[in-house]
């Protein structure tokens, strides 16, 4: 069957189309309302819709960013011609060239929200550059930056660019694939407490989070912390270090950001500044941590890569020995 794309210079039609995506009862219809409309239409180099006959099947536009253009700007495909998984793409397939053949001299970007959709912003380029030229190649570049105030989105350029002018967003963890061995489990827990602060708070007391404290140095704090089975830790930002080198020693439990998600993770570097969370488990979660109480994420960031490299392992006392040699 022949399909059709149109370009909608009539802003008429064109706001007929696109307030449709408003009245489907998906989860981003509120981003099809007339008022995203009469926003987003000044600033569209081109809007496009695909036709199977007389009926629509897609529609999406080329946004202005000043030197830069959001193609797939409010991508939107009816119901009756959606598809499972990746089969969008089918229909992507259509737009994205005659969209890049349309934003002049700007560099195209393509945009999608959430750390963990990056993923499906990945398997989507493979599939877009199948039919892009070599020179338009597409790769998603690390981070997530801001395209409209208080949206984090993963993003896709050009191969030849590896940076958007747009705000990045702070990092928020570094991962390692190093097993801490010989670590000397403590016997004397106490429970996590803040007796300044206001009976009402949940940190006043917290007899499910046990902690067990060692000074390493003026700059680390060495932590062993008990998270009791079926006690989930609430959103919180911490009111000492900036950053922490979380090692879990039993549990599978995630480390969540407010504003990013869940982080699985056995060793890993967690930008503490941020509001966090640890959902409650079916088993005690074992921490071992190293609090930084002055040095910033990325300073430690670089500091432990280049000192902990590719190791798979490390005794616990030899840890200790390299961080107050770093640190």
């Amino acid at each position: 069957m022949a399909y059709e794309l149109k370009i909608i210079k009539d802003k008429e039609l064109a706001n007929f189309i696109f307030t449709q995506g408003a009245f489907t009862g998906d989860a981003n219809s509120k981003n099809y309302t007339q008022k995203n409309f009469d926003k987003s239409w000044p600033t569209y180099l081109v809007f496009m819709v695909l036709y199977d006959g007389e009926n629509p099947i897609a529609f999406s536009g080329a946004k202005d960013y000043g030197k830069f253009a959001r193609i797939f700007d409010r991508w939107f495909v009816f119901p009756k011609y959606r598809q499972a998984g990746l089969g969008d793409n089918v229909w992507c397939k259509h737009f994205i060239n005659p969209l890049l053949e349309h934003i002049g001299n700007k560099i195209p970007f393509i945009s999608m929200e959430f750390a963990r959709r990056k993923p499906a912003l990945e398997k989507a380029v493979k599939e877009w550059n199948k039919v892009l030229t070599p020179e338009n190649q597409l790769h998603v570049i690390d981070g997530l930056y801001e395209t409209v105030p208080n949206s984090w989105q993963n993003i896709a350029l050009p191969c030849k660019y590896n940076t958007i002018d747009l705000p990045k967003q702070q990092d928020y963890y570094k991962l390692f694939t190093c097993e801490i061995t010989d670590i000397p489990i403590p016997t004397d827990w106490k429970p996590f407490q803040r007796k300044f602060l206001p009976d009402d708070n949940p940190w006043k007391y917290m007899p499910n989070w046990l902690n067990h404290k060692i000074i390493l140095s003026d700059e680390i704090r060495i932590n062993f912390y008990t998270q009791k089975a079926d006690f989930e830790l609430p959103f919180h930002i911490d009111d000492g270090p900036k950053c922490a080198l979380n090692y879990l020693i039993q549990g599978n439990e995630p480390i969540v950001f407010e504003n990013y998600g869940p982080v699985h993770y056995k060793m890993g570097l967690m930008n503490v500044s941020k509001r966090h969370m640890v959902p409650a488990g079916k088993i005690d979660r074992i921490l071992l941590r190293y609090s930084f109480m002055s040095k910033d994420f990325q300073s430690v960031s670089n500091k432990l890569s280049k000192a902990i490299g590719d190791r798979t392992s490390i005794k616990y006392k030899e840890l200790n020995s390299l961080l107050l040699k770093n640190f």
